[in-house]
């Protein structure tokens, strides 16, 4: 009979509750009547071992499977590629929601998709500072000449030999014009 609550969820939530029987009462009653021409239920508890066929069965049935290592390293690979779009938490994670149910993958706990997400963000936020930073070193080099004038900034070494703050006064002078 606690076969059927769990197919319910599952078909409900792509995941597997762990309860107990007070607190599904109103379904159990409901599937009951519905179902079994409300006999009573003589009794409602069931061993880890046979919550586990329920699972394999249920899983079997709606052609799921749970959420192993290949899967999870998928979910991370996916995770990267999400948060390149998106620094947002939730974009993130409705992917990884998204990409588990195309593949018909159980829902891992949140906590795990919860730390998928957060490492992601993380791996992004640093290869982004290290693509900047590649960038301003590699503005540095080749600009080394810039540096600081009491007056602001002046080029040394140019082309023509003229200070920067000598050009800005001579276009100062030729605005009066």
């Amino acid at each position: 009979m606690l076969a059927l609550p769990h197919l319910g969820y599952f078909r409900a939530r792509q995941r597997f509750f762990r309860f107990e029987l007070p607190a599904v009462r109103d379904d159990v009653d409901y599937l009951r009547r519905r179902y079994f021409d409300n006999r009573a239920a003589v009794n409602l508890t069931v061993s880890d071992h046979t919550r586990k066929r329920h699972v394999e069965t249920i899983l079997g049935l709606f052609r799921y499977r749970l959420c192993a290592l290949d899967e999870r390293l998928l979910l991370e690979a996916h995770a990267r590629q999400a948060a390149r779009i998106s620094s947002r938490p939730v974009y993130v994670l409705r992917e990884l929601v998204d990409l588990l149910r195309r593949e018909r993958v159980m829902l891992p706990g949140f906590t795990i998709l919860q730390n998928m997400v957060r490492a992601a963000l993380a791996f992004e936020r640093k290869r982004l500072a290290g693509a900047l930073e590649g960038l301003i070193e590699g503005f540095e080099a080749q600009w080394g000449g810039l540096r600081r004038s009491r007056s602001g900034c002046s080029v040394r070494g140019d082309r023509d030999g003229i200070d920067a703050s000598d050009g800005a006064r001579h276009s100062h002078d030729h605005s009066r014009r």
